[in-house]
């Protein structure tokens, strides 16, 4: 795994520490260190922006901007909902897919208000992430044992 810049180090480190030990820290840390740096940068340079993991037993995945109410302007929280379970049947690679397609949603959001799951799959992929994304599908879609 490539080594984070110091700047980013921190950043890192303050979404790590809202992970519990195992697979999911692993591949959300993985996530984080290969987004491409102007990804990275849009995402944690904003000082509006505070990102909040909620691992949950009610979703596999999901991702909300949130406004903070009393302002119009300002400070914002990007929540992701991760099944805290999936880390029990999805691999490394499944999870990190997992993980980066909720971050694009929220970059498509954005951009031009997209909620369609393929062009967060498709974003994930440009930036680097396609095996990862194929991996997320191919576990959502095995048969059921």
């Amino acid at each position: 795994m490539k080594k984070p810049t110091p700047d980013y180090e921190d950043k890192i480190n303050e979404i790590l520490s809202q992970c519990p030990p195992g697979r999911w820290r692993d591949a959300i840390e993985y996530v984080l260190i290969y987004l491409p740096e102007d990804v990275f940068s849009n995402l944690f340079e904003d000082k509006n922006l505070k990102v909040i993991l909620e691992f949950t037993d009610e979703v596999s995945g999901g991702a909300m901007k949130l406004r903070q109410p009393e302002f119009e302007r300002g400070p914002y929280r990007l929540i992701i909902k991760l099944n805290k379970d999936l880390d029990k049947r999805f691999d490394f690679r499944a999870l990190a897919g997992v993980f980066v397609h909720e971050l694009a949603h929220f970059f498509k959001i954005m951009e031009d208000h997209s909620i369609k799951e393929e062009d967060a799959n498709f974003l994930a992929a440009e930036w680097g992430f396609s095996d990862d994304i194929e991996t997320m599908l191919d576990r959502i879609h095995a048969p059921k044992k």
